[in-house]
């Protein structure tokens, strides 16, 4: 437990937010967050919970989601897995001022299962 949380305290200072609702962790894009780091932390979501929801909102945080999803997508790929997305849109509060609403687009990532091992790539990530 503590290797996760000093995980997502790394992510949450590079602009990776995470928010837990009652099922699940949602990830909240920055236009501070790397791909690469977002990708990271797709692929944590996805080993933990086999489902990672981000939400982006704006051009440059989609920009900056869609190419953590195809990282994320050749990572699994590796393994013989790939990575289906839905994407819905999503009235999002501002932590700034609860008051304000915005429209974001939320990405709800989950593996397919193709000819490789599944718990090979679940252990890889």
């Amino acid at each position: 437990m503590p290797l996760v949380q000093s995980f997502q305290d790394r992510l949450s200072a590079r602009g990776v937010c995470f928010f837990r609702s009652s099922m699940q962790s949602i990830l909240r894009t920055a236009k501070s967050t790397t791909p690469a780091e977002l990708k990271s932390a797709i692929m944590a979501e996805l080993q933990k919970n086999g489902i990672a929801v981000v939400d982006a909102i704006g051009a440059n945080c989609t920009h900056i989601l869609s190419k953590a999803y195809i990282m994320a997508r050749g990572h699994a790929m590796c393994f013989g897995n790939d990575l289906s997305s839905k994407l819905s849109f999503v009235n999002l509060r501002m932590d700034n001022d609860p008051s304000q609403v915005k429209t974001g687009i939320r990405w709800t990532i989950t593996i397919e299962k193709n000819e490789g091992d599944s718990k090979a790539f679940m252990e890889a990530l």
